[in-house]
């Protein structure tokens, strides 16, 4: 995956109360393996109208995308590069419907924004991606799948929103070319976890450049403004991006 799992040497999980965890995420700092950019996944697709399903297996998740917007549950995107299929499909692996409330995800009115420091409430949606430039790698093996799978650029720490131009702070940076922390924090607060406590996200970009601002008038009404940013690495934390999960122990994922 993009970010490894806690128990990674790049990720790290610290016991919070009882069976309560935070886990923190950072993007690799090496490739998995000469194969492999990133560790290698598989997709199961179970059809509801047959005994059968699909199965893709050596993935490679390219790009991640996380979307908070008001009104809304925060969704994630993954895009998948590569893979191989099993051509004849597999038999159905009796994975039952899944029934969780999807009112139990990330909600907006528990999510918070600080730029800089300081609280802000002028965006009205905003999606934090991680592009790591994966592409196939094709040669004559055999098969129709990839030989290996290699890099075709950077990593890229990207994040575009919408806001409220009721405040020139984020004009200025953009026009000076100043950069600030941005820090997303959301919770689920529907149901406590454990007493006290609610299932949190918190996504942290040291240094975030504003690269594009575009702010502009369409008559009567609220001026808002598309804006898009870059994270840099931050010489102080040597990482671009962080995503830290409490929840509990058996629910990393």
């Amino acid at each position: 995956t993009l970010l490894p799992e806690p128990d990674s040497p790049t990720s790290a999980s610290v016991v919070v109360s009882g069976s309560l965890r935070t886990f923190a995420f950072l993007p690799r700092s090496q490739d998995y393996s000469a194969l492999f950019c990133n560790e290698p996944f598989t997709i199961y697709k179970q059809w509801s109208d047959a005994n059968s399903g699909e199965w893709y297996y050596d993935c490679q998740m390219g790009q991640l995308d996380i979307s908070f917007a008001q009104g809304a549950l925060m969704r994630a995107t993954a895009q998948v590069v590569g893979g191989s299929r099993v051509a004849t499909g597999v038999g159905s692996i009796g994975i039952p419907l899944d029934t969780a409330d999807l009112s139990l995800g990330f909600l907006w009115d528990a999510t918070s924004i600080s730029w800089g420091g300081n609280g802000v409430g002028n965006k009205s949606q905003i999606t934090v991606s991680i592009n790591e430039a994966i592409a196939p790698l094709y040669s004559l093996n055999g098969t129709l799948a990839p030989y290996k799978f290699t890099r075709e650029g950077f990593r890229q720490v990207t994040v575009n929103g919408t806001m409220f131009f009721d405040t020139r702070s984020e004009y200025n940076d953009f026009i000076s070319g100043t950069q600030r922390r941005l820090v997303l924090t959301s919770q689920a607060r529907k149901t406590q976890i454990q007493s006290g406590y609610y299932a949190q996200l918190e996504i942290d970009i040291p240094q975030l450049k504003i690269t594009q601002f575009k702010p502009g008038t369409q008559g009567p009404g609220e001026v808002s403004v598309q804006f898009t940013g870059r994270g840099v690495v931050d010489p102080s934390s040597a990482y671009a991006i962080k995503a830290t999960l409490t929840n509990r122990s058996e629910e990393r994922r």
